[in-house]
C-alpha cells in the first residue's frame, strides 16, 4: 500500500528487508558478531569539480565541496528505515554510521581540510577511508 516508490523499487526494498532479516536471524542463531556499516553519503556531483586545476575549461572549482545533508538523508531514507526496523529485533547487531565523519549539521563534504574524500560519487579515497579508521573500534 502507498510506499510512494515505483513498484520495482518497492519490490527491491521488500526483498532487501526480508533478506536482511533472514541473514541477521541466521547469524544471531550462530552466535556471530554482527556489524552493519551504513552507506557513506553518495555525492550529487563529481568530486573532481572540487580539485584545483591549473587549466579549467568549463567551470569554476566547486566551493564548498559539499551537498546538503538533508539531501543525503532523503536519499538514504528508505535504506536507513529498513536497517533500523530490522535491527531492532537483533540487539546484538552493531551499527556503524559513517555520516558523522563526512557531514556537519548542514552539509556532507567531498573534501575536508584540502583532502579529497571521494574518487567518484560514492567511492572513498585513501583520505576518506582514513577519516573512518579511528572509529573502527569494535
Amino acid at each position: 500500500v502507498g510506499s510512494g516508490l515505483p513498484p520495482s523499487d518497492a519490490h527491491n526494498w521488500t526483498m532487501f528487508e526480508s533478506s536482511l532479516d533472514t541473514t541477521l536471524k541466521m547469524l544471531t542463531q550462530a552466535q556471530k558478531r554482527i556489524i552493519i556499516i551504513e552507506n557513506v553519503p553518495t555525492l550529487s556531483f563529481n568530486p573532481k569539480e572540487c580539485l584545483d586545476r591549473p587549466l579549467r575549461i568549463a567551470s569554476e572549482m566547486r566551493e564548498p565541496c559539499a551537498m546538503l545533508k538533508t539531501k543525503v538523508l532523503a536519499d538514504q531514507k528508505t535504506y536507513r528505515e529498513i536497517i533500523g526496523r530490522v535491527t531492532q529485533k537483533y540487539p546484538n547487531v552493531i551499527i556503524f554510521d559513517p555520516l558523522p565523519e563526512f557531514c556537519d549539521n548542514e552539509y556532507c563534504f567531498g573534501k575536508i581540510d584540502g583532502k579529497a574524500l571521494y574518487s567518484d560519487r560514492n567511492h572513498l579515497t585513501d583520505d576518506g577511508v582514513k577519516r573512518l579508521a579511528p572509529r573502527y573500534n569494535f
